[in-house]
C-alpha cells in the first residue's frame, strides 16, 4: 500500500468518527501538510468517497455515505452556538434575542443571524403567539439523534448533559 492510500484511509477513519470537519480541522487532526491534504481530499473527492458540504461559509468534509439530509444538520451542529441555541429552545420557553444572548455570550446581532440560518435550514420554526416569538426545534429527533451519536465529535459539557437526559 502507498502513502497516499494509507493517507486516504486515515482521513477516511477520520471523518467516519467526526464528520463535517472543515480542511484546517483535518489537517490539524491528522497532523498532514497542506498540500499533502488537499491532494488527497481531491483524490477522494474525485472517487465519490469524500463530498463536501458548504454551510456557514465554511466548507465541511464528510464521507459520501452520509446523508445529504444529515451532512446540512451534522455541517450546522459543529457551530458550538447552533448546539446552543437549540438546547436553549428545546428546553426554555419565552426566550428573547436578550436572553439568548446574554446565556449564550454572544451579540444579539449574531443570535438573530444564527437564528435566521436556522429558520433557513428548516432546523428552527419561529411563531408569534401572544404578541411574542416562540422557537421550537424542527427535525428533532432526527437533531437529537445525530447529536447523541456524534456526541464525542462535539466536546461541549452543556450539551452533553442535555443529550444524556434525551437518551434517558
Amino acid at each position: 500500500m502507498n502513502t497516499h492510500n494509507v493517507t486516504g484511509t486515515f482521513i477516511c477513519s477520520l471523518l467516519e468518527k467526526f464528520p463535517g470537519l472543515y480542511f484546517r480541522e483535518i489537517a490539524r487532526a491528522a497532523n498532514l501538510p497542506i498540500g499533502t491534504l488537499d491532494y488527497n481530499l481531491r483524490k477522494l473527492k474525485k472517487r465519490n468517497v469524500v463530498v463536501d458540504e458548504l454551510v456557514f461559509d465554511k466548507r465541511r468534509y464528510f464521507l459520501s455515505s452520509v446523508d445529504l439530509n444529515e451532512r446540512r444538520i451534522i455541517a450546522m451542529l459543529r457551530e458550538r452556538a447552533v448546539r446552543k441555541i437549540l438546547a436553549l429552545v428545546d428546553s426554555q420557553h419565552n426566550l428573547t434575542y436578550n436572553k439568548f444572548s446574554k446565556m449564550l455570550g454572544i451579540s444579539k446581532s449574531s443570535v438573530s443571524w444564527y437564528i435566521n440560518r436556522l429558520k433557513d435550514e428548516s432546523l428552527l420554526s419561529v411563531i408569534l403567539e401572544n404578541g411574542k416569538r416562540a422557537y421550537s426545534v424542527q427535525n428533532k429527533e432526527t437533531v437529537w439523534k445525530l447529536l447523541a451519536r456524534h456526541k464525542e465529535s462535539f466536546s461541549d459539557r452543556m450539551l452533553n448533559n442535555f443529550i444524556s437526559l434525551w437518551d434517558a
